[in-house]
């Protein structure tokens, strides 16, 4: 994947690089540890470029991803923001991925009202079952994480 990182820090391939691909692109980076430190300045330097984006969600993807300090309040409009964007059956699952996003970028702040395992995969296409599988998956960790350490 570090290999399709371009020369403006956007991760390409079969679709112009995305704000949310670039923010989780940036979080395994950092995971990973050093090595890559070219492809994170470029990734770094392309979300800083849309962390004032007039669309909510890049603005608040970019500054989590960045660990600019998205206070709950932008959180919570960009969440409210997607699902408004989806239809009623997909609601819980979009708000389940949100927070798990969330998650990954290290802004998570409330996990109470996501329950952990609360997508149900039974009735899902295949490739929105391993989403939710994955979403469960990184929720439960993060609410067992939570219950062994409350204050971060």
């Amino acid at each position: 994947m570090l290999n399709r990182v371009g020369a403006d820090g956007a991760v390409r391939d079969a679709c112009r690089s995305r704000v949310l691909e670039s923010a989780l692109a940036l979080a395994l980076v950092e995971r990973w540890g050093s090595g890559h430190h070219d492809a994170r300045t470029r990734i770094v330097r392309y979300l800083e470029r849309h962390q004032n984006s007039e669309d909510l969600i890049d603005a608040t993807v970019a500054a989590a991803a960045l660990g600019r300090g998205t206070r709950q309040l932008a959180r919570r409009q960009a969440l409210e923001d997607i699902i408004s964007r989806v239809p009623d059956f997909t609601g819980p699952r979009k708000r389940a991925l949100v927070h798990a996003i969330f998650t990954m970028l290290g802004a998570a702040t409330d996990h109470a009202d996501v329950a952990a395992h609360a997508v149900d995969v039974s009735a899902l296409h295949p490739w929105a079952a391993v989403q939710a599988v994955a979403v469960n998956a990184i929720l439960g960790r993060a609410v067992v994480c939570c219950a062994r350490n409350p204050d971060g």
